[in-house]
């Protein structure tokens, strides 16, 4: 069972609806939507799903944090975003920025798994 811990949230304004658990990103607006591939998260939405224009809590990038899976995960894998905020595996060819190390596998996408999160570092290998 993936947990949270020594996690700061803050709130947030949802720019779009925003599942649970996956990365956000600051958009144009000053609002919040799932973070896409190859772009820099802000956070992890927190607690609950949020609706456009609704107030989220949004977990900081530090800590350890529950996320969705978007692929299967093993242990020690840099964890990056898919094109809907989910967590992927990071590689050099494809994601600029890894923001997470997976603490839990995952099989395949929608299981939730802990990563402890870092602030967005570009990948060494690209």
């Amino acid at each position: 069972m993936a947990t949270a811990s020594n996690v700061n949230t803050i709130t947030a304004t949802a720019g779009s609806a925003v599942s649970v658990y996956r990365f956000v990103s600051l958009a144009a607006d000053g609002k919040y939507d799932h973070t896409g591939a190859n772009v820099r998260a802000d956070g992890v939405s927190a607690e609950a799903a949020a609706a456009d224009t609704d107030i989220f809590a949004m977990a900081q990038l530090q800590g350890v944090m529950k996320l969705e899976s978007g692929a299967a995960v093993s242990v020690g894998d840099l964890i990056s975003s898919d094109s809907t905020g989910r967590a992927v595996t990071a590689t050099a060819t494809v994601d600029f920025y890894n923001m997470g190390v997976a603490r839990s596998i995952s099989a395949g996408a929608g299981e939730i798994i802990e990563v402890l999160l870092h602030s967005p570092d570009r990948d060494p290998g690209s």
